[in-house]
């Protein structure tokens, strides 16, 4: 998790290097900072299927299958890889 601090600090703008920092939020427990880091970057990127899918993870782990349905239901909408 330091090391990608590190790297956001250097390039506050790579949506990649937040979503795995959300990851790590989710996986250290800290679900609330991992939601909030990613509805910001669902607000830059409604569409990325990894955000609304990583949410959709965050949701579920914290018991709010309403929540973890919506998104992981959206991420599938967006994914290109689906026919």
């Amino acid at each position: 998790l330091k090391e990608l601090e590190h790297a956001h600090a250097l390039d506050p703008d790579d949506a990649e290097t937040q979503n795995q920092i959300a990851h790590c939020y989710l996986h250290l427990g800290r679900h609330e900072t991992a939601a909030t880091l990613l509805h910001k970057l669902i607000d830059k990127d409604p569409t990325n299927p990894k955000h609304l899918s990583l949410l959709g993870s965050v949701y579920l782990t914290m018991g709010n299958i309403e929540k973890a349905d919506f998104y992981l239901d959206k991420a599938l909408g967006h994914d290109p890889l689906r026919e």
